[in-house]
């Protein structure tokens, strides 16, 4: 079991602060993805967790133990990050012995737990093979059996799939899932691919300047997204932004903004009553899939281009009715210069404090 909990871990470099109070759980055997923007503080936090960088501030337990002071080596801890590349002059087997060998392990237990991860990644009979001479699939699950070979309760991924090309790394993303659900322990894998992390992951944890502002299932920070940011990095095409304000008439609430109204009486929240004849501005933010076609509705649009998507269309409108040009995309079957009105799925559309950028709940 590896229950691994931080509590107010905060890192600073001479530059910037990297790090600020997060504080989260990752359960047994879950697959965590740590992702945000350039620069969140994702690379830190797993350096952090493994013991490459020193704690500044906060505690690191894995189940229920204070490891802050443990060295990397004592942590079995197996971590896969770029900085450190196979030999490409040396075999698949001498590659993955190299840490076992460090530690000491003995020589019959170092080729059997090599044998084993070998197996499970299919590369029993490229042991004695030149790293160089691999295709550069099989590299990627060679860094994979280095990191399992030890056994270790926890492995920690840095976003060894970024460059890849796409047919390899969903192949690559399959068998990291696969690893995880046969070996039954945690795996840690930090991205700024939003694809890998809503298709890999049990718990998403999404940093902002190394700010923890979710922490939450794939599902979840898809469809109530805290804050802008992770609104707009999930989802394509990207979210649709509309800018407005509030306003309240006999009792009906409106979202006003350029284009068009909305009545939201029925479902405007307390946060967002606190808008009501402010000049503040709200974004409404809508995706593609939650418009549709109705003519009662409040989107009267033309269409500027029409592609297919998989099964689907996705089409490219601007508002008819407003006074710049406000494009937005829409999953439906239109065609180029054809005017349409569309209505947004009232159970589905967020609003956000602009200036802030936080949800209003």
């Amino acid at each position: 079991m590896s229950v691994i909990s931080i509590k107010n871990l905060s890192k600073k470099y001479p530059a910037h602060q990297a790090l600020k109070d997060l504080s989260f759980e990752i359960a047994d055997k879950e697959l965590t993805v740590i992702t945000g923007l350039k620069e969140c503080g994702k690379t830190t936090l797993i350096r952090t967790i493994c013991g490459l960088d020193a704690v500044e501030r906060g505690e690191i337990y894995v189940d229920g133990v204070l490891i802050n002071k443990l060295e990397p080596k004592d942590r079995n801890m197996a971590v896969i990050m770029p900085s450190v590349p196979l030999n490409p002059n040396a075999s698949v087997y001498d590659n993955m012995a190299v840490g076992m060998k460090l530690r000491k392990y003995p020589k019959e237990e170092i080729e059997s737990k090599i044998n084993k991860a070998a197996a499970l990644l299919g590369l029993s009979e490229y042991l004695r093979r030149l790293v160089k001479n691999l295709t550069p699939g099989q590299k990627q699950r060679v860094l994979l059996a280095r990191a399992i070979s030890r056994e270790p309760k926890i492995v920690i991924i840095d976003d060894i799939l970024k460059g890849v090309e796409q047919g390899l790394k969903k192949e690559l993303r399959t068998e990291i899932l696969k690893l995880n659900k046969r070996l039954n322990i945690n795996f840690i894998y930090a991205t700024s691919d939003p694809v890998d992390a809503l298709t890999m992951a049990d718990k998403i944890i999404f940093l902002e300047d190394g700010v923890l502002t979710q922490c939450d299932t794939p599902v979840n920070i898809y469809d109530k997204p805290n804050t802008l940011p992770i609104a707009t990095f999930f989802g394509s095409p990207k979210i649709n932004l509309f800018q407005g304000n509030l306003t309240e008439e006999n009792g009906k609430i409106t979202f006003v903004s350029d284009g068009f109204n909305m009545d939201v009486t029925d479902f405007a929240n307390e946060g967002m009553k606190k808008y009501i004849g402010k000049s503040k501005t709200l974004t409404l933010a809508v995706r593609a899939e939650d418009f549709k076609r109705d003519d009662g509705g409040e989107f009267s649009v033309t269409v500027d281009e029409s592609d297919k998507w998989g099964e689907r269309f996705m089409s490219t409108v601007y508002l008819t009715n407003g006074e710049s040009q406000n494009y937005f995309s829409v999953f439906s079957d239109l065609a180029v210069g054809e005017t349409a009105t569309l209505t947004a799925d009232k159970s589905r559309i967020l609003f956000y404090d602009t200036e802030t950028e936080m949800l209003l709940s």
